[in-house]
């Protein structure tokens, strides 16, 4: 399938003009595109082309809405925040599979507080738009938008923003609309946003879509954090987490008790995480122990770049993620194993805690680790 987002191919001259058609007879209202361009606000750099391209000025909301110039924008910006979010549910093979699933995930955002609105691709696919009224981090977006996916039946679902770190331009993803205040009748209602079978004019949807708009206090109650703000100090959790899952490695735990030390922050926490993914902890429960874990260590990071080691470690390049333990990393080893005679690794035996492999012995108590009773 080929999705309605294309990775860029930078070009060295402006894309041609490209049409939607000419019957175009009616241009947009100034206050539509200037809402329209709110919503929708991302890099002003650069614009996604219709046929994949990237052009390296700045994006011209109202010749999209003309429909002289379609585009794509990429939404993140360059320090870590997002105005927007989406879903591409990619089921042009069966539409009306596609827009159950759609349904099924505005119907889960709304039950935590979020307003969401449903375009339909141009490729008959869905795509799920979230507006926020002020830049909020893109973490947090993306890891709500693939929960709520996920539980609709959705694990693989491509998300915006894509990356949540800024590495370059980005990913961009197609703008609805093309072609203005009558583009979804030319259409058949592709590229529109739909309210049940209604298709809304472009007029009533930046309407309606700029005065609901999200906040960040409706993000932070979705996730149950305060993810959504651009806060730089490592999230607390404030109840007591246990953590039912295999047993750490003696150099997990010495990590676990002391945090990073000196000039190994970046590879520890890697590592760690790479522990927690092979001890079968979700990345939640890897966020909760190693933000306390890096608060216990010499220059805490923030909670985003806890975020995103965990994130590297867990999907990898493959989207696969690593499982290894660090033994021959001496930035790792060094001052944590306990030599190989005494390491289950080397001695292939499982480690059992209170005579169970089952038993994670740590839980995450008012933003400190905890052993469990009995644990030890």
């Amino acid at each position: 399938m080929q999705s309605d987002e294309k990775k860029t191919k930078v070009m060295a001259v402006a894309a041609p003009a490209e049409t939607c058609g000419a019957d175009i007879t009616l241009a947009p209202e100034q206050d539509a595109v200037e809402r329209f361009a709110t919503l929708f606000k991302g890099r002003t750099d650069a614009y996604g082309t219709e046929r994949g391209g990237c052009v390296h000025q700045p994006p011209d909301y109202k010749r999209h809405l003309s429909g002289t110039c379609l585009m794509g924008i990429y939404p993140l910006l360059d320090d870590g925040t997002v105005r927007f979010g989406a879903v591409d549910v990619d089921k042009k093979d069966a539409q009306d599979q596609g827009r159950g699933i759609a349904d099924q995930i505005q119907a889960g955002l709304a039950s935590l507080g979020l307003m969401s609105y449903l375009e339909r691709s141009r490729s008959k696919g869905w795509h799920v738009w979230v507006f926020f009224d002020a830049p909020v981090q893109a973490e947090p977006v993306k890891r709500l938008l693939k929960r709520v996916s996920a539980q609709c039946g959705l694990p693989q679902a491509e998300v915006f923003p894509k990356q949540v770190v800024s590495k370059g331009i980005g990913h961009y993803i197609r703008l609805p609309y093309p072609g203005g205040p009558r583009s979804h009748e030319r259409n058949d209602g592709r590229r529109a946003v739909w309210v049940g079978d209604n298709v809304l004019t472009l007029e009533q949807f930046v309407q309606e879509a700029y005065e609901s708009r999200n906040t960040a206090e409706d993000l932070d109650a979705a996730l149950g954090t305060d993810a959504g703000r651009n806060d730089r100090n490592p999230r607390r959790p404030s109840s007591a987490t246990t953590i039912p899952k295999g047993a750490p490695l003696p150099c997990m735990t010495v990590f676990l008790e002391k945090g990073a030390f000196p000039g190994q922050r970046d590879e520890s926490l890697f590592t760690a995480a790479k522990h927690c993914r092979r001890n079968g902890l979700s990345e939640e429960e890897a966020f909760d122990l190693l933000c306390v874990a890096n608060g216990l260590g010499t220059e805490p990071v923030d909670q985003d770049a806890v975020r995103v080691k965990i994130e590297s470690a867990y999907r990898g390049p493959d989207g696969e993620g690593y499982t290894s333990c660090g033994c021959d990393n001496p930035l790792w080893t060094e001052g944590r194993c306990p030599g190989k005679e005494k390491c289950p690794v080397f001695a292939a035996t499982p480690i059992r805690i209170d005579g169970s492999r089952d038993t994670w012995p740590y839980a995450v108590e008012n933003g400190r680790i905890v052993y469990l009773e009995g644990a030890r």
